[in-house]
């Protein structure tokens, strides 16, 4: 079949024109038209009903307001004639005090103020003088004649008054009977001396209820209240009142201590209110109605296109969100249809690609031969079902690799029209695969390179060596058992367990790695890798053994440089043996030319002194070739006061030498220590030595050496008085090679800390604030259960 894009072809496919629905948001607006109509009429009904409740609230509110302001003057009015009439009798008592006018004057008093409890004089002193109650309050309540006036705050205002010489308020006070008194103090001033104050006592309650009218008391509820806002007095039972509205005064002249409070009690009249609201539940209920009317007509339609609404937008977006390119040709070859994804893979216009036949636009030009011939393929129906993998150029010019689908477009009545092609693109996927082969080729590159030999085989019984790389091959070559296998089944443990292992088979000695993985085939195997350190532990065996002897060569050049205080310590016990017995020779001789027995007690002192010369040069030459002897490292249980005795054993020659003390301070009860005594003995050793020659110009001449116990370890010290440690020297005092001596070697303290370091231990040093400075290394303790399996009997001293 030939394909020629300028024959006649049939027009573009174009997809059925439907009717605009109406949206969703128009019938929603046509459905609460009138629902919204009612909501606006009820709220303006709301609106008046809540305009005439605040314009009654308001009117109540200000009558309120108006009531208790009217009862606060009263109040504040019989106040202030009271302390007019107190304050007019006071002048006259002040100049000839008597119980009798006082009595006169209460009666008058009591008459015209009921609210008033007592009234009564109390001196400077706090002891009341007379006092006048009435019939309902007993007298306990203000304290009887000649005793001292009941109350702190009544003694308050007492002084207060005296002090300041004007009429003073006490704090009100509640009594036994459960009324609250408040007490009025007018000073008594004759001739500038004060004489007590003149006290009116009121009761709150009374006063409350006198200055009320009974017309007043019916409307409105009144309380009296401290500056805590206690309730102190009320015209009605207080649980009555709680949650009403209230107006809240100061109570002049008592403002501070009292307040008045009203409350209204008035029922609202909602009688107006409750009509309009039955009318507007009405009306909204009326509309309820309509509306459930206009739902029923209208659900039917809306149902209907609601539906259809929302099955084409279903389509519309299965079509739009598909990743999968969607192409639809007609018999000729012609594009009549493309969906968004196939525009966006090959970068044209749906206009640009619709109508368009071959050569496509999205064709490369050097391949379009071969694609015109796939294409007459898949109009005779002869595409294979997998597909078939193409190259596309994009708009841009980039390259595109697509898989392309085909299947027959059949109409609805069984009618081909067309054909239908489902393009997916395999960019990613192609490259993915072609980097993952790269990748695998790398790395099988990597792993025959190494130097390590690379083996996987499944666990035993198989025999089956799944991989091996080329190193594996050449020490091993095909062999499992005496490969893979022997050197897996001593190799036991997790993939950071390395093992030591040596092949007969290669003759050398492997670093050995062994973990189980799972194999491309979903099998548990081994994985082994196989280092050869055959030449490593050959260095690290030189190593040691240079490392020995480098040790040795550290003690001989320490004997060496104490050489000269050796010979001399050496040269006295020699010079007394020889004196000893050149003196025992002389004596000897004369008892013989005079025929004379000598005595064999002094034969016996000549013979003891020169023995014990003997045995202190022989001490001498024991510790240095105890110190000097070539061992082997051996650990054993050891008491820190003997590696401490031999050690300044042998420092104390040198010491003498330079006219230095050594103090030693050791702790009773110190645990074993396992260790190799001689290598500590020559790190203390280093260590006294060097602080002896630090300490050569020093005015100070002791050394001392502590040995203690600290947190499971035994610490030893030296601490010297010489010139210290210079800051510039501190980090590379432990280097090997450092010296700050002219003739030295470095590598003392650099052996030091290796030897302590093999303990487990630490060995650093600090500068003393006094001067001088301090080495200090610690050692653990040999723990309790090894210590009696180890212990030995005590070690003497070693020949």
């Amino acid at each position: 079949m030939t394909l020629n894009p300028s024959s006649a072809a049939p027009p573009p496919y174009q997809p059925p024109t439907q009717a605009k629905l109406p949206s969703r948001r128009s019938q929603r607006w046509m459905l609460l038209t009138p629902l919204l109509a009612l909501i606006v009429l009820a709220g303006l009904m709301g609106a008046i009903i809540w305009y005439l409740t605040a314009a009654e609230e308001s009117q109540r509110e200000q009558a309120l307001r108006n009531d208790v302001d009217s009862t606060q003057r009263s109040i504040r009015e019989k106040l202030e004639r009271n302390e007019g009439e107190l304050t007019a009798f006071s002048l006259q008592f002040q100049t000839t005090p008597s119980t009798q006018s006082l009595q006169r004057f209460a009666q008058i008093f009591f008459s015209k103020n009921p609210e008033i409890a007592f009234v009564g004089w109390i001196d400077n002193t706090g002891i009341v003088r007379h006092v006048v109650p009435t019939q309902d309050n007993p007298i306990q309540n203000f304290g009887a004649a000649g005793r001292p006036a009941t109350g702190e705050s009544r003694r308050s205002a007492l002084r207060m008054a005296s002090n300041t010489k004007k009429p003073t308020y006490s704090v009100p006070v509640t009594v036994r009977s459960g009324d609250v008194n408040i007490d009025y103090h007018v000073p008594l001033i004759h001739e500038a001396e004060s004489r007590g104050t003149l006290v009116a006592t009121y009761s709150l309650q009374s006063l409350l209820l006198s200055a009320v009218p009974t017309e007043l008391g019916n409307r409105v509820a009144f309380s009296l209240i401290d500056e805590k806002g206690r309730w102190i007095s009320q015209t009605r039972d207080s649980k009555t009142l709680i949650g009403k509205p209230f107006y809240e005064v100061g109570l002049d002249p008592l403002t501070g201590l009292v307040k008045l409070r009203g409350y209204n009690t008035q029922p609202t009249n909602f009688r107006y209110n409750d009509v309009i609201t039955i009318l507007i539940v009405g009306l909204v209920l009326l509309g309820g109605v309509t509306q459930i009317v206009i739902w029923r007509n209208t659900r039917t339609r809306v149902g209907i296109e609601r539906a259809l609404a929302e099955e084409t937008a279903f389509r519309r977006a299965m079509e739009n969100s598909m990743s999968t390119g969607m192409r639809v040709i007609d018999l000729a070859g012609r594009i009549t249809y493309v969906n968004p994804a196939f525009s966006r893979m090959v970068g044209y216009s749906t206009e640009e690609l619709t109508g368009s036949g071959p050569p496509y636009p999205y064709w490369p030009a050097q391949t379009q031969a071969m694609l015109k011939k796939n294409l007459e393929r898949m109009l005779t129906g002869e595409s294979p079902p997998s597909g078939l993998p193409i190259n596309i150029r994009r708009k841009d010019g980039s390259s595109l690799i697509v898989r392309m689908y085909t299947s027959p477009l059949i109409d609805q009545t069984g009618k081909q029209t067309g054909w239908m092609t489902s393009v997916t693109d395999i960019s990613e996927q192609t490259r993915i695969r072609q980097e993952l082969a790269q990748a695998q080729e790398r790395f099988i590159t990597v792993l025959q390179a190494l130097d390590a030999a690379v083996s996987v085989a499944p666990p035993s019984p198989d025999d089956e060596l799944l991989f091996a790389n080329q190193a594996y091959k050449k020490w091993f070559g095909n062999a499992l058992s005496s490969g893979h296998r022997a050197l897996c089944d001593t190799s036991v443990g997790p993939w950071a367990d390395i093992r030591e292992i040596y092949s007969p088979l290669a003759q050398r000695w492997f670093e050995v790695r062994m973990r189980n993985i799972q194999w491309v085939d979903g099998r548990a195997v081994e994985l082994m890798v196989a280092t050869d350190i055959t030449q490593e532990r050959a260095n690290e065996q030189a190593q040691r053994e240079q490392y020995d002897r480098l040790q040795q060569t550290a003690r001989l050049v320490t004997m060496g440089e104490m050489a000269s205080s050796l010979a001399h310590e050496l040269n006295q016990p020699l010079t007394a043996i020889a004196n000893y017995s050149s003196g025992a020779v002389s004596r000897l001789r004369l008892a013989q030319s005079k025929n004379e027995q000598i005595p064999n007690e002094d034969l016996i002192d000549l013979l003891g002194k020169t023995a014990r010369q003997a045995e202190r040069a022989g001490q001498v030459i024991r510790r240095i070739r105890s110190f000097v002897k070539r061992n082997d490292p051996i650990r054993k249980p050891t008491e820190a006061r003997l590696i401490l005795a031999e050690s300044i054993g042998l420092a104390e020659i040198d010491a003498r030498e330079r006219g230095i003390d050594i103090v030693q301070e050791i702790d009773s009860d110190l645990p074993l220590l396992n260790v190799d005594p001689i290598l500590i003995e020559q790190v203390l050793l280093n260590l006294v030595k060097n602080g002896l020659e630090s300490m050569k110009d020093s005015p100070h001449r002791s050394l001392v050496v502590q040995v203690g116990m600290g947190d499971q370890q035994v610490i030893f010290s030296v601490l010297d008085r010489g010139h210290g440690v210079e800051e510039e020297m501190q980090e590379k005092l432990f280097d090997s090679f450092y010296t700050t001596k002219p003739d030295g070697m470095g590598m003392g303290l650099n052996i030091c800390r290796s030897i302590i370091e093999s303990h487990q231990g630490r060995l650093w040093f600090e500068n003393n604030p006094e001067g001088g400075c301090t080495f200090r290394f610690t050692l653990p303790v040999l723990p309790a259960n090894l210590a009696s399996n180890l212990l030995m009997p005590t070690e003497g001293p070693r020949t």
